[in-house]
């Protein structure tokens, strides 16, 4: 089994690039007055903030 070198990160730190742990990829983060909304290439995971997601090394640079 391959080994994936991932980091934790909180919600606000997530952004468009990202590959999630489990492969998805964050194709787009919105910030507002609500907090932090994240998109997936496999959906919706509406509001992203207080939540920790593991993303894998490395990142895609800003």
């Amino acid at each position: 089994m391959e080994k994936i070198k991932t980091k934790l990160i909180s919600g606000q730190d997530l952004r468009r690039g990202d590959v999630l742990a489990s492969g998805d990829e964050v194709i787009d983060v919105h910030h507002d007055s609500e907090g932090t909304w994240i998109e997936t290439f496999h959906g919706n995971c509406g509001y992203a903030d207080g939540q920790t997601w593991r993303v894998r090394l490395p990142r895609p640079p800003r």
